[in-house]
């Protein structure tokens, strides 16, 4: 369902097709210790093996990260209803252009730093709709990088090698 919007159900009694467009949250700590990096007590061990108990699978499902209660105090310059008109409004606009300068730096990004078909897809869309947040007419390396910065693969702790 979250891959392709879609649930088939087959039962002996017939079948039924639902599609749905499903946005899925998950809270976390950052360690076992539950602290903020800056305050864990926690040995650089003890925090791998805490974040070793996600799968990198499941991870990739969820390519956003934010890091909420500790971030930098900014605050969103939209209000909530110029958010939701934005929201219903991209679902029905047409598609972004991309600059070549942003086709080298995403192409570069995910040579370097993914090894997802899933990852992949989720920086272009996440770079798509940072273009569609500025209103810019087509994707530029600001929308490729802040899509970059926001995926919970870049942060600090967070490489599974």
């Amino acid at each position: 369902l979250l891959d392709t919007g879609e649930l088939h159900l087959h039962r002996a009694e017939g079948s039924a097709h639902w599609t749905s467009n499903a946005w899925v949250l998950a809270a976390m700590n950052l360690c076992a210790c539950g602290q903020h990096a800056r305050q864990c007590l926690c040995t650089k061990a003890e925090r791998a093996t805490y974040r070793r108990k996600l799968s990198a699978p499941l991870l990739e499902r969820f390519p956003v990260q934010l890091d909420v209660g500790h971030g930098d105090g900014s605050t969103c310059t939209k209000s909530w209803d110029e958010c939701v008109a934005w929201v219903q409004a991209v679902s029905s606009s047409p598609p972004v252009r991309w600059s070549r300068k942003a086709k080298a730096d995403r192409d570069r990004w995910v040579a370097r730093h993914f090894h997802s078909k899933r990852l992949r897809a989720h920086l272009s869309t996440l770079s798509e709709g940072h273009a569609r947040w500025r209103n810019a007419n087509s994707v530029s390396t600001r929308d490729v990088r802040a899509a970059f910065e926001v995926m919970w693969m870049n942060r600090p702790g967070w490489r599974l090698e």
